[in-house]
């Protein structure tokens, strides 16, 4: 119960890696608000199986506005934020000369500046508390390339440097900063 009387957000938190640690999280003690990019139904599953007082929520973290409602929810559901994990993201081939814009920006809109909106929205509130732990999801494809998926290793390489740069930042306010560098999952 090394997590006990603690919130976690988790985006990315309906299903793959994000689930797993909701449920992990859960299983030490957690309360976890996950979200899901579109399908409350599926937030709502995983946050029952929960139990914990776990609830689901829906945000597209592309979208600085979506994402200031959900903190804004999350905490008022559960009075603070102590751990943030940016798990959502997209996987999928970006092959140099037959890559159409929206292809590539759609990944980079949620899994960098995804990750990015989510944390900017958390920070103040762990600020404001002098406590605060973010995990981000990078990928073993941010060190290592990837042939014809060059967005996505660049956004998982601005993933470990973005990490890099906060975890630097933020210690002077107690918040601490990680990332996790999985491979094929």
């Amino acid at each position: 119960m090394e997590l006990r009387n603690k919130v976690a957000l988790i985006t990315g938190g309906s299903q793959g890696i994000g689930e797993e640690i909701a449920r992990t999280f859960a299983a030490e003690g957690a309360t976890c608000a996950v979200v899901a990019s579109s399908n409350i139904r599926k937030a709502n599953k995983v946050a029952k199986e929960l139990k914990r007082k776990s609830k689901g929520y829906v945000c597209n973290v592309a979208k600085p506005a979506e994402v200031n409602k959900l903190v804004d929810a999350v905490i008022k559901d559960f009075k603070k934020i102590d751990i943030l994990v940016n798990a959502a993201g997209v996987f999928y081939p970006t092959a140099a000369g037959e890559t159409k814009s929206a292809d590539m920006n759609r990944m980079v809109d949620i899994n960098l500046k995804g990750n990015w909106n989510v944390t900017n929205a958390v920070v103040p509130h762990m600020k404001g508390r002098k406590q605060g732990n973010i995990i981000n999801l990078a990928s073993v494809a941010g060190v290592r390339a990837l042939p014809s998926y060059a967005m996505y290793c660049a956004t998982k390489a601005g993933i470990v440097m973005m990490t890099k740069a906060l975890a630097t930042e933020l210690s002077r306010d107690g918040i601490h900063v990680n990332s996790i560098s999985p491979g094929n999952t």
